[in-house]
């Protein structure tokens, strides 16, 4: 996409829409190809889950994932941090699994996320088995970027 939408910054994130119908209209802009239209809007909405924005568009981002149609409301989840959220899942049939992205439940922060199997003829591993997790520990938000340090610079390419 041109413009605004291939910006990743917090200053952009702020304009995004508040609303959760705004939000998710913001995840359509973000087409992708294969025939599962919907897994590209929770994919859309995956990525900006871990961004850095203002509660608003958080709340947002968390409200409109819930409107996607496949996806649902998980309940409490761990992350692989062992902290305790809110996760909303979407099955992805190719593979077997329930993508899950969990949140703190009272801020609407993307915390982490996992994946579940829900068929295990196709994910190869029992029913319920997390086969993959991520915590998000920190997010910072900086004026500039922090100085590169000193290092070996790389030799020509023979």
């Amino acid at each position: 996409m041109k413009g605004g939408a291939a910006r990743q910054d917090y200053a952009y994130y702020a304009t995004l829409p508040a609303d959760p119908k705004g939000m998710l209209a913001y995840f359509g802009r973000f087409s992708g190809g294969g025939g599962d239209k919907n897994f590209y809007l929770w994919k859309a909405g995956g990525e900006l889950a871990g961004a850095a924005m203002p509660a608003a568009q958080h709340t947002a981002v968390f409200q409109a994932l819930k409107l996607i149609p496949g996806a649902a409301l998980v309940g409490d989840a761990q992350d692989v941090a062992g902290r305790t959220g809110t996760a909303i899942g979407y099955v992805d049939t190719r593979f077997g699994l329930r993508r899950e992205l969990i949140f703190d439940p009272v801020t609407f922060r993307f915390i982490g996320s996992r994946d579940v199997v829900v068929d295990a003829a196709k994910a190869q591993a029992p029913v319920g088995t997390v086969l993959g997790a991520t915590a998000q520990l920190s997010v910072t938000v900086a004026d500039e970027a922090p100085a590169a340090p000193p290092g070996p610079k790389q030799g020509a390419c023979a």
